[in-house]
Protein backbone atom coordinates (compact mmCIF):
# COMPACT_ATOMS: atom_id res chain seq x y z
CA UNK A 1 0.00 0.00 0.00
CA UNK A 2 1.35 3.48 -0.97
CA UNK A 3 -0.21 6.52 1.39
CA UNK A 4 0.51 8.73 -1.85
CA UNK A 5 -2.17 6.99 -3.59
CA UNK A 6 -4.67 7.69 -0.89
CA UNK A 7 -7.41 10.38 -1.23
CA UNK A 8 -9.39 12.47 1.20
CA UNK A 9 -13.05 11.69 1.73
CA UNK A 10 -15.21 14.65 2.84
CA UNK A 11 -17.33 13.11 5.34
CA UNK A 12 -20.10 15.94 6.82
CA UNK A 13 -21.72 16.09 10.53
CA UNK A 14 -25.08 13.42 9.66
CA UNK A 15 -23.99 12.66 6.35
CA UNK A 16 -23.90 9.37 4.50
CA UNK A 17 -21.10 9.31 2.20
CA UNK A 18 -21.84 6.65 -0.94
CA UNK A 19 -19.90 5.44 -3.77
CA UNK A 20 -16.44 4.74 -2.96
CA UNK A 21 -14.99 2.15 -4.43
CA UNK A 22 -12.05 0.49 -2.96
CA UNK A 23 -9.05 -1.35 -5.13
CA UNK A 24 -7.00 -4.06 -4.06
CA UNK A 25 -4.60 -5.97 -5.86
CA UNK A 26 -1.98 -8.70 -4.45
CA UNK A 27 1.47 -7.36 -3.96
CA UNK A 28 4.67 -9.60 -3.76
CA UNK A 29 6.55 -8.80 -0.81
CA UNK A 30 10.22 -8.71 -1.32
CA UNK A 31 13.12 -10.93 0.90
CA UNK A 32 15.67 -8.71 2.08
CA UNK A 33 19.06 -10.35 3.43
CA UNK A 34 22.33 -8.52 4.57
CA UNK A 35 24.79 -8.44 7.58
CA UNK A 36 25.37 -6.16 10.05
CA UNK A 37 29.30 -5.10 9.96
CA UNK A 38 31.49 -3.78 12.59
CA UNK A 39 33.13 -0.94 10.79
CA UNK A 40 36.62 -1.01 13.45
CA UNK A 41 37.16 -4.52 12.40
CA UNK A 42 35.63 -4.62 8.73
CA UNK A 43 34.08 -8.27 9.40
CA UNK A 44 30.31 -9.50 10.50
CA UNK A 45 29.53 -7.89 13.98
CA UNK A 46 30.61 -10.43 16.86
CA UNK A 47 27.78 -9.97 19.36
CA UNK A 48 30.10 -11.35 22.30
CA UNK A 49 31.29 -7.65 21.75
CA UNK A 50 27.65 -6.71 23.54
CA UNK A 51 24.06 -7.00 21.86
CA UNK A 52 23.13 -5.20 18.85
CA UNK A 53 19.54 -3.47 18.36
CA UNK A 54 18.09 -3.04 14.80
CA UNK A 55 14.89 -1.09 13.68
CA UNK A 56 13.00 0.17 10.64
CA UNK A 57 11.68 -3.39 9.27
CA UNK A 58 8.23 -2.00 8.73
CA UNK A 59 6.00 -4.76 11.32
CA UNK A 60 9.15 -6.36 13.15
CA UNK A 61 9.75 -3.35 16.22
CA UNK A 62 12.98 -3.49 17.19
CA UNK A 63 15.19 -6.54 16.84
CA UNK A 64 18.84 -8.56 17.34
CA UNK A 65 19.79 -10.14 14.26
CA UNK A 66 20.35 -13.68 14.81
CA UNK A 67 23.27 -16.18 15.48
CA UNK A 68 26.74 -15.02 17.02
CA UNK A 69 28.96 -13.41 15.06
CA UNK A 70 26.96 -13.72 12.10
CA UNK A 71 25.15 -10.40 12.06
CA UNK A 72 22.99 -11.55 9.95
CA UNK A 73 19.19 -9.93 8.61
CA UNK A 74 17.04 -11.87 7.14
CA UNK A 75 13.37 -10.79 6.61
CA UNK A 76 10.90 -12.08 4.09
CA UNK A 77 7.90 -10.53 2.17
CA UNK A 78 8.45 -6.47 2.92
CA UNK A 79 6.13 -4.48 1.27
CA UNK A 80 7.30 -1.91 -1.53
CA UNK A 81 8.62 1.44 -0.24
CA UNK A 82 11.74 3.20 1.32
CA UNK A 83 13.17 2.07 4.77
CA UNK A 84 15.87 2.55 6.55
CA UNK A 85 17.70 0.25 9.07
CA UNK A 86 19.43 1.37 12.45
CA UNK A 87 21.51 -1.11 14.31
CA UNK A 88 23.02 0.20 17.44
CA UNK A 89 24.83 -1.49 20.17
CA UNK A 90 26.23 0.47 23.67
CA UNK A 91 29.07 1.89 21.80
CA UNK A 92 28.75 1.63 17.88
CA UNK A 93 25.95 2.44 15.31
CA UNK A 94 25.18 2.41 11.90
CA UNK A 95 22.14 2.54 9.24
CA UNK A 96 21.49 1.43 5.68
CA UNK A 97 18.80 3.23 3.62
CA UNK A 98 16.80 0.99 1.14
CA UNK A 99 14.49 1.06 -1.62
CA UNK A 100 12.36 -1.64 -1.89
CA UNK A 101 10.74 -2.86 -5.10
CA UNK A 102 8.82 -6.22 -5.31
CA UNK A 103 12.57 -7.38 -6.23
CA UNK A 104 14.20 -9.11 -3.40
CA UNK A 105 17.12 -7.18 -1.94
CA UNK A 106 20.33 -8.82 -0.94
CA UNK A 107 23.99 -7.76 -0.12
CA UNK A 108 22.72 -5.39 2.94
CA UNK A 109 25.33 -3.71 4.83
CA UNK A 110 24.53 -1.73 8.03
CA UNK A 111 28.01 -0.95 9.00
CA UNK A 112 28.43 0.12 12.36
CA UNK A 113 30.89 2.81 13.47
CA UNK A 114 31.71 4.34 16.81
CA UNK A 115 29.01 6.69 18.01
CA UNK A 116 28.65 10.19 18.16
CA UNK A 117 28.10 12.51 20.56
CA UNK A 118 26.85 16.31 19.81
CA UNK A 119 28.52 19.04 22.02
CA UNK A 120 26.06 21.99 22.28
CA UNK A 121 25.26 24.93 24.71
CA UNK A 122 21.84 26.98 25.20
CA UNK A 123 21.72 30.77 25.46
CA UNK A 124 18.94 32.97 26.48
CA UNK A 125 18.42 36.26 24.65
CA UNK A 126 20.13 39.06 26.43
CA UNK A 127 17.20 41.53 25.10
CA UNK A 128 14.90 39.69 27.17
CA UNK A 129 15.73 37.92 30.32
CA UNK A 130 13.90 35.30 31.62
CA UNK A 131 11.60 35.74 34.31
CA UNK A 132 12.73 35.08 37.89
CA UNK A 133 10.17 32.23 38.42
CA UNK A 134 11.18 30.47 34.78
CA UNK A 135 12.25 26.83 35.00
CA UNK A 136 15.01 25.96 32.44
CA UNK A 137 15.97 23.08 34.15
CA UNK A 138 13.01 21.06 32.78
CA UNK A 139 14.15 22.04 29.18
CA UNK A 140 15.85 18.86 27.04
CA UNK A 141 17.43 18.20 23.89
CA UNK A 142 16.00 15.93 21.14
CA UNK A 143 17.84 14.62 18.10
CA UNK A 144 15.48 13.19 15.81
CA UNK A 145 15.48 9.61 15.66
CA UNK A 146 17.81 9.11 17.92
CA UNK A 147 14.92 7.78 20.76
CA UNK A 148 16.34 10.59 24.46
CA UNK A 149 16.62 13.08 25.29
CA UNK A 150 19.67 15.47 26.48
CA UNK A 151 18.99 17.62 29.76
CA UNK A 152 20.77 21.11 29.95
CA UNK A 153 23.14 21.73 32.43
CA UNK A 154 23.12 25.06 34.66
CA UNK A 155 25.62 26.50 32.72
CA UNK A 156 23.78 26.16 29.33
CA UNK A 157 25.93 23.45 28.33
CA UNK A 158 24.97 20.11 26.90
CA UNK A 159 26.01 16.92 25.14
CA UNK A 160 23.91 14.28 23.19
CA UNK A 161 25.31 10.91 22.94
CA UNK A 162 24.21 8.08 20.74
CA UNK A 163 24.44 9.66 17.49
CA UNK A 164 25.42 8.08 13.97
CA UNK A 165 26.74 10.14 11.01
CA UNK A 166 23.20 10.96 8.88
CA UNK A 167 20.90 13.85 9.60
CA UNK A 168 18.89 14.90 12.49
CA UNK A 169 16.37 16.69 13.37
CA UNK A 170 16.29 19.22 16.09
CA UNK A 171 13.79 19.87 18.99
CA UNK A 172 13.71 21.17 22.24
CA UNK A 173 10.92 19.71 24.75
CA UNK A 174 10.02 21.27 28.28
CA UNK A 175 10.41 25.01 27.26
CA UNK A 176 8.45 27.47 29.74
CA UNK A 177 5.33 28.94 28.65
CA UNK A 178 6.81 32.13 27.69
CA UNK A 179 9.67 31.48 25.65
CA UNK A 180 10.25 30.39 21.80
CA UNK A 181 13.25 29.06 20.24
CA UNK A 182 14.62 32.16 18.40
CA UNK A 183 17.76 30.75 16.59
CA UNK A 184 19.91 27.26 16.46
CA UNK A 185 23.10 27.01 14.63
CA UNK A 186 25.81 24.30 13.91
CA UNK A 187 28.71 26.01 11.86
CA UNK A 188 26.49 27.34 8.66
CA UNK A 189 23.95 25.96 9.51
CA UNK A 190 20.44 26.86 10.24
CA UNK A 191 19.16 24.07 12.19
CA UNK A 192 15.30 26.12 12.47
CA UNK A 193 15.15 25.43 8.57
CA UNK A 194 17.71 22.50 7.36
CA UNK A 195 18.77 19.31 8.94
CA UNK A 196 22.00 19.03 11.66
CA UNK A 197 24.42 16.78 9.45
CA UNK A 198 26.66 15.03 11.14
CA UNK A 199 29.70 13.26 10.19
CA UNK A 200 32.01 10.35 11.73
CA UNK A 201 33.85 13.80 13.66
CA UNK A 202 32.17 16.15 15.39
CA UNK A 203 33.63 19.73 14.34
CA UNK A 204 31.40 22.24 15.33
CA UNK A 205 28.87 22.87 18.49
CA UNK A 206 25.07 23.64 18.34
CA UNK A 207 24.13 26.84 19.41
CA UNK A 208 20.49 27.62 20.55
CA UNK A 209 19.32 30.89 21.87
CA UNK A 210 16.01 31.25 23.53
CA UNK A 211 14.28 33.92 24.04
CA UNK A 212 11.38 35.06 26.37
CA UNK A 213 9.54 37.44 24.35
CA UNK A 214 7.50 36.00 22.59
CA UNK A 215 4.14 36.94 20.42
CA UNK A 216 0.86 36.08 21.35
CA UNK A 217 -2.50 36.05 20.04
CA UNK A 218 -5.77 36.98 21.60
CA UNK A 219 -8.73 36.16 19.78
CA UNK A 220 -12.50 35.47 19.88
CA UNK A 221 -13.98 32.83 18.26
CA UNK A 222 -17.87 32.95 17.33
CA UNK A 223 -20.64 31.41 15.12
CA UNK A 224 -22.25 32.53 11.45
CA UNK A 225 -24.82 34.27 13.58
CA UNK A 226 -22.06 36.22 15.66
CA UNK A 227 -22.74 34.32 18.85
CA UNK A 228 -19.74 33.68 20.86
CA UNK A 229 -18.89 29.59 20.44
CA UNK A 230 -17.64 28.05 23.42
CA UNK A 231 -15.50 24.91 22.64
CA UNK A 232 -14.43 25.65 19.25
CA UNK A 233 -10.78 24.68 18.02
CA UNK A 234 -8.27 27.27 17.45
CA UNK A 235 -4.77 27.01 15.54
CA UNK A 236 -2.32 28.95 14.23
CA UNK A 237 -0.12 27.29 11.98
CA UNK A 238 3.05 28.93 9.89
CA UNK A 239 2.31 30.40 6.27
CA UNK A 240 3.80 28.79 4.09
CA UNK A 241 3.98 25.66 5.64
CA UNK A 242 6.86 24.55 7.65
CA UNK A 243 6.34 20.81 8.29
CA UNK A 244 9.73 20.47 10.26
CA UNK A 245 9.03 22.99 13.04
CA UNK A 246 6.12 21.45 14.69
CA UNK A 247 7.20 24.30 17.74
CA UNK A 248 5.39 26.80 15.57
CA UNK A 249 1.85 24.71 15.22
CA UNK A 250 -0.28 25.78 18.22
CA UNK A 251 -4.08 25.26 18.79
CA UNK A 252 -6.43 25.74 22.21
CA UNK A 253 -10.11 25.14 22.56
CA UNK A 254 -12.05 28.23 23.26
CA UNK A 255 -13.27 29.16 26.36
CA UNK A 256 -17.19 29.14 27.56
CA UNK A 257 -16.97 33.01 26.31
CA UNK A 258 -15.39 31.83 22.92
CA UNK A 259 -12.16 33.53 24.30
CA UNK A 260 -8.54 31.79 23.25
CA UNK A 261 -5.68 32.94 24.26
CA UNK A 262 -2.08 31.41 22.85
CA UNK A 263 1.02 32.37 23.85
CA UNK A 264 4.24 31.51 23.23
CA UNK A 265 4.69 32.36 19.29
CA UNK A 266 8.08 32.64 17.77
CA UNK A 267 7.86 35.76 15.39
CA UNK A 268 6.84 35.07 11.99
CA UNK A 269 3.94 34.64 9.53
CA UNK A 270 1.24 32.26 10.12
CA UNK A 271 -2.93 31.50 9.79
CA UNK A 272 -5.24 31.30 12.35
CA UNK A 273 -8.41 29.22 11.87
CA UNK A 274 -11.55 28.47 13.69
CA UNK A 275 -13.48 25.33 13.38
CA UNK A 276 -16.88 24.67 15.30
CA UNK A 277 -16.45 20.62 15.20
CA UNK A 278 -13.35 19.01 14.07
CA UNK A 279 -11.69 16.58 16.15
CA UNK A 280 -8.31 18.04 18.27
CA UNK A 281 -6.18 16.12 16.52
CA UNK A 282 -7.17 15.99 12.63
CA UNK A 283 -5.88 19.46 12.32
CA UNK A 284 -2.27 17.87 12.21
CA UNK A 285 -3.06 16.23 8.65
CA UNK A 286 -1.90 18.14 6.27
CA UNK A 287 -4.57 16.61 4.02
CA UNK A 288 -7.48 18.12 6.46
CA UNK A 289 -5.86 21.19 6.79
CA UNK A 290 -4.95 22.19 3.46
CA UNK A 291 -8.36 22.70 1.96
CA UNK A 292 -8.89 25.27 4.74
CA UNK A 293 -6.05 27.28 4.26
CA UNK A 294 -7.51 30.29 2.21
CA UNK A 295 -9.95 31.04 4.67
CA UNK A 296 -8.00 31.40 7.58
CA UNK A 297 -6.74 34.77 8.76
CA UNK A 298 -3.46 35.71 8.08
CA UNK A 299 -1.49 37.04 11.19
CA UNK A 300 2.21 38.47 11.23
CA UNK A 301 3.63 38.17 14.90
CA UNK A 302 5.92 40.36 16.44
CA UNK A 303 8.14 39.76 19.50
CA UNK A 304 6.40 41.83 22.99
CA UNK A 305 3.06 41.62 21.06
CA UNK A 306 -0.32 40.41 21.50
CA UNK A 307 -2.57 40.43 18.34
CA UNK A 308 -6.23 40.58 18.59
CA UNK A 309 -8.44 38.85 16.12
CA UNK A 310 -12.15 37.86 15.72
CA UNK A 311 -12.65 34.49 14.02
CA UNK A 312 -16.01 32.59 12.59
CA UNK A 313 -15.83 29.28 13.03
CA UNK A 314 -15.46 27.23 9.98
CA UNK A 315 -18.06 24.01 9.43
Amino acid sequence: MNPADARAVDVRPGATVTGIDVAVARIRGADLEGRVIDGTTGGSYDDNNGPVVCSGIPGAGKFSPPGRNSGLILFPGIEPGHIVIRCLTSRLGGSASIDIQEADVDNIRVVLQPLITVPGHLRVDAGAAAPAAADLSKIRVMLSPIEQTTPIQTDGAFATPGAMAGDYRLTLTGLPAHAYLKAARFGDTDLLTDHLHLDAEVRNTVDLLVSFNPGAVRAVVVDEKDRPLPGALVAVVPYPEQPRRFDLYRSAIADSGGHVHLDGLAPGDYKILAWEDLDENAWHEPDILRPYEDRGIALHIREGITEDVKLTALR
